[in-house]
């Protein structure tokens, strides 16, 4: 975003259709920044900081009189820039709404504010999960404070300086316990660990599906399999082992076929959570 609105100041003196046409475009690439990928650093609400930047060279660059010519030329560039902008946006968007066949869970938490770090029916929203066949739909869950940060600090390398670290998760459905695994030690941000990439996790059978919650932490599942469980029964604490950068949780849903397990779309509450969604449990 930041070299976006120098390219705007530095157009700020030109006509002021060009001026027009410059905003247009950093409002276009912030928004698709805003709704295609995860804002971490240094909180998720430095987008609104961008979008007040942008108000501010906006207001000046159309508040001065121009002093650089502008031609047919300048003015076909920047709509063909815009309409890129655009349909980049739009292609973006597709992926946000609720797919066909949805299933409703309840959230896993219920003690603060939460950021869904991947998610959604599109590669740029849910770009590790979404072409893989069974996770297609999973999300990654963190915690965040009321400044928006995730952790104490950009990258500590100690998990217990994150927010989500040792939050209890709660069974977003009632069922069986089918696999319950805490063996595996928390790893340090940013190291990973693909043995298993789920790192310790839990299998649940309901209805005819499978929900999966992983990345769990040491020691602290609560369930063991056979284990008849209802909505909101204490699962485990979350942590940060196997294929983590740091501490989050991992959920998806799939159903088993004969050809193999095939991706369900789920929402939370009602609503299908994407990237960049906050949530108050």
């Amino acid at each position: 975003m930041l070299p976006a609105l120098a390219w705007q100041w530095r157009g700020r003196k030109r006509h002021r259709n060009a001026v027009r046409w410059r905003a247009l475009a950093v409002l276009l690439w912030w928004a698709f920044l805003k709704l295609g990928v995860p804002w971490f650093y240094p909180s998720v609400y430095t987008p609104w900081v961008y979008l007040a930047l942008w108000l501010l060279v906006t207001g000046i660059g159309l508040s001065r009189p121009g002093t650089v010519t502008s031609t047919p030329r300048h003015h076909y560039g920047y709509l063909l820039l815009c309409f890129v902008l655009a349909v980049g946006l739009a292609w973006t968007t597709t992926g946000r709404f609720t797919p066909s066949g949805a299933i409703d869970i309840a959230p896993p938490f219920r003690n603060g504010t939460y950021y869904i770090m991947q998610g959604g029916n599109h590669p740029l929203l849910n770009p590790f999960h979404n072409r893989k066949g069974h996770q297609r739909y999973a999300l990654d869950i963190v915690k965040l404070d009321r400044w928006g940060r995730r952790g104490v600090g950009l990258l500590p390398a100690d998990p217990k300086l994150y927010y989500l670290f040792s939050d209890t998760i709660y069974s977003p459905v009632a069922g069986e316990v089918l696999r319950a695994f805490g063996d595996l030690s928390d790893q340090p941000p940013p190291e990973r660990s693909y043995d298993p990439a789920i790192g310790n996790h839990i299998l649940i059978s309901f209805d005819r599906y499978r929900l999966a919650m992983g990345h769990l932490q040491q020691a602290k599942v609560f369930v063991q399999p056979g284990d008849r469980i209802e909505v909101g029964t204490p699962l485990a604490l979350a942590g940060n082992t196997g294929n983590t950068i740091e501490p989050h949780l991992h959920i998806q849903i799939a159903l088993p076929t004969d050809s193999g397990w095939i991706a369900v779309p789920f929402t939370l509450g009602g609503r299908y959570k994407v990237v960049g969604d906050l949530m108050k449990w």
